[in-house]
């Protein structure tokens, strides 16, 4: 089993997105590493095994056992909250814009219908 292999497993059912957070990477490189697109650093491997209480022999050689797999909850905690943060100001800032793209179209269809009723005025 490769080293790509073996970080799929250890992922499991988790998404992309859910592995990576507590190793402070993006989804897309685990993808990459996954795939072997790209080469799994010391630094993700040491990352990894202390995140998700895994032996560095088995992530790394497939050596040995592959311990629980579980992840530290209090290393998670800190990113989850803030990704959360991040996703409902992300959320907030779309909204503004669609409230003000909807205001200005309001605005536009009110100037439009006084001028139609300022020119059927002047037509009587």
């Amino acid at each position: 089993m490769s080293i790509s292999q073996r970080i799929r497993e250890l992922r499991g059912s988790k998404t992309l997105e859910e592995f990576a957070l507590p190793l402070d990477v993006t989804a897309s490189n685990i993808s990459a590493i996954e795939k072997g697109r790209l080469k799994l650093s010391m630094d993700l491997a040491i990352k990894i095994s202390e995140a998700y209480s895994c032996s560095m022999d088995w992530l790394t050689k497939g050596v040995g056992e592959k311990g629980n797999g579980s992840v530290k909850h209090e290393d998670i905690n800190t990113r989850e909250i803030e990704l959360k943060y991040m996703k409902a100001l992300e959320t907030l800032v779309a909204q503004k814009d669609e409230i003000i793209s909807l205001k200005d179209q309001l605005l536009e269809k009110e100037k439009a219908e006084k001028q139609k009723a300022q020119e059927e005025s002047q037509k009587l």
